[in-house]
Order: structure tokens, then sequence, then C-alpha cells
């Protein structure tokens, strides 16, 4: 799960950004079609569907590392795995990361980049 606030997370941003993470740690444009993300209560929980064999790739990747909106995974043994399902937790970033994040994405805006942040003020 992610230790973001379920209501003051834009969720089709967020979505989005899970999306990116997934691309970000390798996951092909044509798999990452095929996969639909649902958000639920729990701080936020994530949920994976696709087909298996889209699914199988999905697993190979690093999720612990996943960081969507500045918020990144808390792993936790509430992972559900099935055929094409996973679930996962993330929780939000201590005040020095957040510090971190906060500075990489103002560096990155400054040459160009566009950071989107799903967290509403």
């Amino acid at each position: 799960h992610f230790d973001a606030p379920f209501d003051g997370v834009n969720h089709d941003v967020f979505r989005e950004g899970v999306r990116d993470g997934l691309r970000e740690q390798g996951l092909a444009e044509e798999d990452l079609h095929r996969v639909r993300i649902g958000l639920r209560r729990g701080s936020i929980v994530v949920r994976l569907c696709a087909p298996q064999e889209v699914m199988g790739r999905v697993r190979q990747l690093p999720l612990h590392q996943l960081v969507v909106c500045g918020y990144t995974v808390h792993p936790t043994t509430d992972i559900v795995t099935g055929p094409d399902i996973k679930t996962i937790k993330i929780s939000r970033p201590s005040s020095e990361e957040m510090e971190q994040l906060t500075a990489r994405a103002l560096t990155n805006r400054s040459v160009g980049s566009s950071i989107v942040s799903g967290v509403s003020g």
C-alpha cells in the first residue's frame, strides 16, 4: 500500500503515476495498455489486474522500489497474488525523503521535464 491520504490524492493522477512507475521499471507499453489499475482505501491500496502472461512480467519488476507521486511502496504481508492480481501497499515518504523528492522535482522542472503531483492541498 501507499501511506497516502486516499481522499487527499487525485486518483487519476495517482493511477497514471503507477503506470509511469511500471514503465520506468521496464514494463513494455503493450503490457501497460493491458494493465487495469484499481485504488482502494487502506491508505491507498493499488490493485493491478492483467492477463496472466502480463502479470507474470509485472511480478518480475522490483515493485518494492516503486515511487508514485512522492509515495513509496510499503511492503506488507497483505500482498495478494493470483493469476491476474497483485496488490501492493505504499507508504508516505519521510520528511527528509520528501525534501529530496521536492528538490529533484524542482531541478527536473528547471531543465524542462514535467512532474505531476497527485497530492491536493
